[in-house]
């Protein structure tokens, strides 16, 4: 028995000492700023002063670290427009849909965003008691309605009703911040800046680029793959949903859920003043010909679609790719499209966006 309690003190003991080790990294290192005051060359400075980020740093764990602290710097501006939803919703970049117009946008996106993560972007809204913009863009994926969130838990992401202490201190113990934190670490130069977009991409090839709005750009690597490689990821990609009976992004759902959480944000956004437009990404030609042949997305589909129309939501883009003639070559993988995809569908459909 003693043997036993000492393993136990010694196990509590190790574990302690690695959480307060984690915790003193991070506060020390604190790559995104979130702890310290006034520290010169942070992203959000850089961002602050119109420049354009290349980083590895920038590609995970966004909506703490980097979109709560942009959104700050408009606290005493109304916002025109701004997109939310997920890594298929990144291109929606200011001038490919709002051309030269003069608007007050932003685009917040996060990886296979879910609906508590929507509701968290405009739970940064009520944290900075701003008013809500007067059109919001949101990158529908039909996983969103895979899984069930609880309507309290929507509301209380709505509601920002998690204190700014908790979501800050959140990050000293979070395995993505720690990540980028070490990252910072071995990298010599952790971020690169430019005023402009183009030298800033073509800095450094591999990694996407965040601009002054929140819109992320793809690696120019990506964005050239030629239509072998491209194919080849689909095919892995088709591969993984076998061997792991289909993931999240394989959408091989049973039911839609979330369905009256989704309506609840919704309506919540358009008591608030907004005008809610719905964004669906194209899927790859290959992958969406095998989601009809070994899913029931087809039936999703038409359900998702008439949702949005007994909420009288307008929607712009489609999930069927054969709609707008596409092919593999115009996508970078299964399922996100090439920045010219999102040109042509904003070309080719009209909506109120302003």
């Amino acid at each position: 028995m003693k043997s036993h309690k000492k393993l136990l003190f010694k196990f509590a003991y190790i574990s302690v000492l690695i959480i307060i080790l984690i915790v003193s990294f991070n506060l020390i290192v604190d790559s995104f700023n979130i702890f310290g005051k006034n520290k010169n060359n942070s992203i959000i400075d850089e961002l602050k002063n119109g420049k354009y980020i290349t980083s590895e740093l920038i590609a995970t764990n966004r909506i703490n670290n980097i979109y709560d602290k942009l959104l700050f710097l408009y606290k005493n501006n109304n916002l025109d427009a701004l997109a939310i939803g997920s890594s298929r919703a990144i291109s929606l970049h200011k001038e490919l849909i709002f051309n030269n117009q003069k608007v007050q946008y932003l685009n917040f996106t996060t990886g296979t965003a879910r609906l508590n993560h929507l509701a968290k972007m405009i739970g940064l809204f009520k944290k900075h008691s701003m008013e809500l913009p007067s059109r919001i863009i949101i990158g529908l994926d039909p996983y969103i309605f895979d899984n069930q969130i609880s309507l309290s838990t929507i509301k209380s992401l709505i509601n920002n009703q998690t204190s700014q202490i908790n979501n800050d201190y959140s990050q000293l113990f979070n395995y993505e911040y720690t990540k980028i934190n070490l990252q910072s670490i071995f990298t010599e130069n952790s971020y690169i800046s430019s005023a402009n977009l183009q030298d800033a991409r073509a800095q450094n090839e591999n990694f996407m680029t965040l601009s002054p709005n929140g819109d992320l750009y793809y690696p120019e690597s990506q964005e050239n793959l030629d239509l072998e490689s491209i194919q080849n990821s689909i095919t892995k990609f088709i591969d993984g949903c076998e061997a792991n009976k289909f993931d999240i992004r394989c959408m091989n759902m049973k039911n839609l859920n979330n369905l009256e959480e989704f309506s609840y944000l919704v309506n919540y956004l358009k008591k608030n003043g907004s005008k809610v437009i719905i964004f669906l990404s194209p899927i790859a030609p290959t992958f969406y010909s095998y989601l009809l042949k070994k899913t029931n997305f087809k039936e999703h589909h038409e359900h998702i679609k008439n949702i949005l129309k007994n909420l009288q939501l307008d929607f712009i883009g489609d999930y069927n790719p054969y709609i707008y003639n596409l092919k593999d070559k115009n996508f970078i993988d299964s399922l996100h499209p090439k920045t010219e995809v999102i040109k042509q569908i904003f070309k080719t459909q009209k909506v109120d966006l302003m």
